[in-house]
This record gives C-alpha cells, structure tokens and sequence, in this order.
C-alpha cells in the first residue's frame, strides 16, 4: 500500500473490490497454512493414482499443506522464480502495461490450491472466510501503520508439529493519524 492513501476515505467494498496485494497475500497464507490441517476424500468411481487402484469408498486423509507445496503447474511462481515450497505473497501479483497490480485468482485444475477443499465438497463458507479475513486485515490497516522492527532477522517458516516461525516476529504498529 501507498503511504500517501487516504485510508480513511475508503470503505469496506474499496477492500473488496481492489488491494491486490492484501488479497495476494490472503491467497498465499491460505495456500501454505489452509483453515483445515487435512481432510478426508472418497472417489465415486474406481481411480488409479500411482498404479494403485482406489476402489469407490475408499477414504483417504489428504494433508492441505502438502497439497500448497508440491510444485503443480497452477501455483504461480515466485517474481524471481520461486517454487511454492517459499513463502511469496507477491507469487499472486499481475501487472498489466500502465503498471497497475492485479491478482490472479488461485486455481484448483491439479489438487495444489486447496484450502477449503474443492468440487461438491468445497466449504459452504468459504468465501464468507475470505471476506472476513480481508475485513479484519482492512480493518487494521485502515488504523495503523504496519512495519516489521529496523533490522529483522529473516522470518522462515519451520514445521514443527505445527508450522511456526524460527524467530520471533517483531512488528512496530503506529496509529494512522
């Protein structure tokens, strides 16, 4: 975000409609860190994956972080060619000839972008998940100014028993005058 945005003046459909970037960076903490650690498919007819034949109800436990990992063709790589196995919101990111950012919205063609599941089973909230997660993330924005403390050590991802960070994060929160 421009420092120079009035962010008082903008609303809530404002968020919604534009800020590629709190949107990109949504997708991207979605990809790597869904709401749900796994969940539970079934095929309704007879499926091969690897040479194994998965009979209809047959129930497999499928692990969404793996899933935002693996390097499919439809996670967006990095600006300077990152896999999806880094973290980089700006992965999301388009920008067109008069340099305005847009973003590209996640795709599920090959099972990598599946934080809410997918197909009949696809969470019945999850676009109410999206909105209110923009609506905070405005919300605070609208009233301060974010920035990580001078000098921050890199922040890298670590999986323990549950994704955590290897350093504390340190941010500086300012009021919006």
């Amino acid at each position: 975000m421009e420092s120079a945005l009035d962010m008082s003046s903008l609303s809530l459909k404002d968020a919604m409609d534009g800020f590629p970037r709190l949107h990109s960076l949504l997708f991207e903490v979605l990809r790597c860190k869904g709401p749900a650690p796994f969940f539970f498919l079934e095929p309704n007819e007879p499926v091969v994956i690897k040479g194994q034949v998965l009979k209809p109800g047959t129930v497999i436990c499928a692990l969404t972080r793996n899933l935002g990992e693996k390097a499919v063709s439809e996670i967006p790589l990095g600006s300077n060619s990152e896999g999806p196995e880094l973290f980089r919101p700006r992965r999301w990111l388009t920008s067109d000839q008069s340099d305005s950012l847009s973003v590209t919205q996640p795709t599920n063609r090959y099972g990598g972008y599946m934080p809410f599941g997918n197909g009949v089973r696809v969470c019945p909230g999850a676009s109410m998940a999206k909105a209110e997660a923009i609506t905070v993330l405005f919300s605070i924005l609208r009233r301060f100014e974010i920035a990580p403390i001078a000098n921050h050590p890199p922040i890298r991802r670590v999986a323990r028993f549950t994704d955590t960070f290897d350093n504390e994060i340190q941010l500086t929160l300012k009021p919006r005058p």
